[in-house]
């Protein structure tokens, strides 16, 4: 039974089981693996009826000999002290360590040799702490190594965490690290942990642990452990799910029923003008079920492809060779394609967004693979029980960005542009109110309930304007709590929403909406853990606070987080507003597992499963999901606009659903992050605001004009515009204090050349829009291309250059000749003029070359418009 389509790509899937006979791309027949799953295929998760710790490492302070060494940053073995032995009043013994200065954030101890690990175990770190001043958090660092001892830390995703925590990857420490541990109590020994699951292709690890930020900046250390786990799931056998395969018009279907493990399988495969697209459905036999089930199903295409590049992003790919395996990420992928290609052809397979899952790929040498992590409940649930997946053949040569190219067409519908406004963001209408905030670009102002004049000064300069929301959470706050230790049991603010659920407080208000209504839809929205307590983060921006973490899914039980949201914040602010501003997008909210069966039960979004509790979840990562698609439906009936405060891995999920999209920096952007968001949002506008060095509670110096230039030619460079929140300076602490750009005209006016500037070629390249493919290279490594355009045969394009380091760099830009030439329908001639003076470029043009030499100064960019 032939799977095709017109791209060259088919599929030949035997009629009796559906076992994959054939597949044939660009008119080549690929050979296919021996004796490799092709197909259907899965594994279950299933508790271990027993798990045996191995103890790894435990560190004390009663020995003359250390078994650590001072870390500080990349330094893991630095000079300056930032660990000694102390004598006294130690848990175990008569001595403890002190880790930090009570200066320098982010340092301590590094433990002084690498732990042998296990792929997929449990490492478990544990130690007793205190410090005079609870509101300080340590900081857990991991550095990674595999088999041959090279460093993987940077090329390795960072796992899941408990309880919601999130392991990050941090180029400032070259190390996975958590940083969400506090002490509850000052001067007091308490016993922290944390669990690290162990990532494939890992062997073993260097263990720092510091303090991070806040507080006295130093802590006491004692019996620090690390233990090593097997996961308490263990998988079952890898099965293939044979079934017939029969026609119906011009689609494929399958159907395989497993009486023997209760579960059906249903497959659609279809064809469309640019690949084929597939669609999985498991059903459990049985309508109710004993036990969840984590299911982990597979497809494979088993084609022989050693030798063959493997790329899941735009900045790097391997070779796959025997005993070579390769991952997009788990449990899902960085982006929502992967690809493989050798010198003749390319092969991606990719997901849509709106069907999301906790979807990845995969491959080795003997094939290419999308796999799910799909939960079944025991009881009802409306939750989604399948996948979809996509497969066409892309241009081998520029790899990951033809595949995304593929992509965009494939998929165009995911990438409709919905505003016609284009600027920056801001967080502060200029003060004062100035007469000419379009030399500022100022379009997108995210604001509360603001005032009349305002409101009209915004519609007299076309400022668009987002009412501020953020439907994560609701913030329990103590104002009169001085540190985190001043705050009561978490026994006692759970009690005290509950009363005011009952009525107490009679009209008191939490935000805006009635107190009593808000606090028994916290507790209907409240994430559920494994152990029965709702989760919640501590955190300080005017008073200490509980911040509850809540499923946003507006078909909860009501009321709930996304109807109070909708009835006291959305629907007032849209009589006004332009739109609806959504704050912390961010991976920080993804992890969430809920084990409520109230909120599976009204999941539209596929369950996945915990890998500690090997149990069926709701993932905040789609129940947010569930919020955010409702929301941009909801204002898109209203002729509204969604704006989101988007961050990478969010991305993977949300970013096609933010008419404006943008996130806080703290500075210039990292090449790859800023990458990440131009992939996302396609050719819809970008705007990301900086918060200068995150100094939101302690004041820094200003930024200077060329900090601020650079700042432009980084975001330039993208096509983004540059928004602006704080940049430093200012005196008073506190977020009270904080220095607003806007409200210090010294800074804006010294500026306002740079804005304007910018602003004229940011229109330029969105009129082109931005194109993955470059068709240019540059000789040097520190010199980075994007092109934008030509949107039209014999139009208009652009490159922007980037130097990203640190010294003027003299570099060739080449160009593909033929391509350009009939992109631009030149007969052999191009004009290329540097935006930024109007000067002309001069071309070296021969048959085998086209291109021209730059100089382009340190962190600059340059704009350079090419036409016939």
């Amino acid at each position: 039974m032939l799977w095709g389509s017109k791209t060259g790509l088919e599929v030949r899937l035997a009629p009796s089981d559906g076992r994959i006979e054939d597949v044939v791309l660009g008119g080549r027949s690929l050979p296919l693996s021996v004796g490799a799953f092709g197909g259907l295929s899965f594994r279950e998760l299933v508790k271990r009826d027993r798990v045996e710790a191995q103890r790894l490492l435990e560190v004390g302070a009663e020995k003359a000999t250390t078994a650590w060494s001072s870390a500080v940053g990349k330094d893991w073995a630095c000079v300056t002290p930032y660990v000694q032995r102390v004598t006294g009043d130690a848990v175990a013994g008569g001595g403890f360590l002190r880790i930090g200065d009570g200066e320098q954030a982010g340092s301590g101890l590094a433990v002084d040799r690498r732990l042998a690990l296990i792929p997929r175990h449990v490492c478990r770190v544990t130690w007793q702490a205190r410090t005079p001043d609870p509101s300080m958090s340590y900081i857990v660092c991991l550095r990674l190594f595999d088999q041959e001892g090279m460093d993987v830390t940077a090329t390795t995703s960072a796992p899941a965490a408990d309880g919601g925590g999130v392991w990050r990857y941090s180029p400032y420490s070259n190390a996975h690290y958590r940083v969400d541990f506090h002490n509850r109590q000052a001067d007091e020994w308490e016993q922290l942990f944390c669990e690290y699951t162990v990532p494939d292709g890992v062997s073993s690890a260097w263990l720092s642990l510091r303090v991070y930020t806040g507080g006295a900046l130093q802590a006491d250390i004692d019996s620090l452990v690390v233990d090593l786990r097997p996961p308490p799931g263990a998988w079952s056998p890898e099965r293939r799910v044979g079934g017939e395969v029969r026609r119906e018009g011009t689609r494929l279907l399958q159907t395989a029923e497993l009486t023997d493990v209760g579960l059906r399988f249903d497959a659609r495969y279809e064809t469309s003008r640019d690949g084929l697209l597939a669609n999985v459905r498991v059903t459990p036999l049985r309508t109710t079920l004993d036990s969840g089930r984590c299911l982990q199903i597979r497809y494979r295409l088993p084609v022989a492809i050693d030798g063959w590049e493997w790329a899941h992003n735009p900045s790097s790919c391997i070779v796959l060779r025997e005993g070579v395996s390769a991952s997009a990420g788990a449990p899902w992928s960085e982006y929502p394609l992967a690809c493989v290609q050798d010198a003749t052809g390319g092969l991606t397979i990719a997901v849509p967004m709106d069907q999301p899952a906790a979807q990845t790929f995969t491959a080795d040498a003997n094939g290419l693979s999308t796999q799910v992590d799909l939960g079944l409940a025991t009881g009802p649930s409306t939750a989604r029980t399948d996948f979809t997946f996509a497969l066409y053949g892309h241009e081998p040569g520029w790899g990951f960005r033809s595949a995304l190219e593929g992509y965009y067409v494939l998929f165009d519908h995911l990438s409709v542009n919905r505003t016609t406004r284009l600027g920056g963001w801001t967080l502060r209408l200029p003060k004062p109110l100035i007469a000419d905030p379009e030399d500022f670009s100022l379009a997108y102002y995210e604001c509360g309930v603001i005032s009349t004049a305002s409101r009209e000064y915004c519609r007299k300069h076309n400022i668009k304007t987002f009412l501020y929301s953020e439907p994560w959470g609701r913030r329990q706050v103590f104002p009169d709590a001085k540190t985190r230790a001043d705050m009561p049991p978490y026994e006692e603010r759970l009690g005290q929403v509950r009363t005011w659920a009952l009525g107490e407080g009679g009209n008191a208000k939490w935000r805006q909406a009635p107190r009593q209504v808000t606090a028994q839809a916290v507790l209907n929205s409240l994430f559920i853990g494994a152990d029965g307590q709702g989760a919640y983060k501590v955190d300080l921006y005017s008073h200490w606070a509980q911040w509850w973490q809540l499923n946003p899914n507006p078909s909860l039980p009501p009321p709930n987080i996304a109807q109070v949201c909708r009835d006291y914040e959305i629907d007032p602010a849209l009589e006004w507003a332009d739109g609806i501003y959504l704050d912390s997008v961010s991976g920080a909210h993804m992890r969430y597992e809920d084990y409520s069966t109230a909120h599976s039960a009204a999941a539209t979004c596929p369950l996945t499963f915990s890998r500690r509790a090997v149990a069926p979840v709701v993932l905040s990562a789609f129940s947010n999901y569930e919020f955010i698609a409702w929301l941009r439906q909801y204002l898109e009936r209203r002729g509204k606009l969604l704006m989101l405060n988007l961050f990478p891995p969010a991305t993977r999920f949300y970013g096609h659903l933010g008419d404006v999209v943008g996130c806080e920096l703290r500075g210039n952007q990292a090449d790859r992050h800023a990458l990440n968001q131009r992939i996302y949002a396609r050719q819809r506008p970008v705007s990301n605001l900086l918060q200068w060095k995150f100094s939101v509670l302690k004041r820094v110096p200003a930024m200077t004009h060329e900090q601020m230039a650079s700042y432009i030619d980084n975001q330039l460079f993208y096509g983004f515009w540059p928004g602006i929140s704080t940049a430093g300076g200012g005196t008073e602490p506190g977020y009270r204090y904080l220095h607003r750009y806007f409200n210090d005209p010294s800074l804006y006016e010294r500026d306002r050349g740079l804005f304007t500037k910018a602003d004229a070629m940011l229109r330029e390249l969105h009129d082109a829009g931005w194109q993955p493919v470059t068709r240019a290279q540059a000789t040097s490594d520190d010199i980075r291309i994007e092109r934008f355009g030509p949107n039209k045969a014999g139009g208009v394009a652009y490159l922007t250059v980037c130097n990203t380091g640190p010294e003027t760099r003299e570099a060739g830009i080449d160009l593909e000749p033929e391509w350009w030439e009939a992109a631009l329908g030149t007969k052999g001639r191009l004009r290329m003029t540097e935006c930024y003076s109007g000067t002309d470029v001069q071309f070296v043009h021969r048959e085998d070359r086209l291109g021209c030499r730059l100089s382009v100064p340190a962190e600059r960019t340059l704009v350079l418009r090419i036409t016939p």
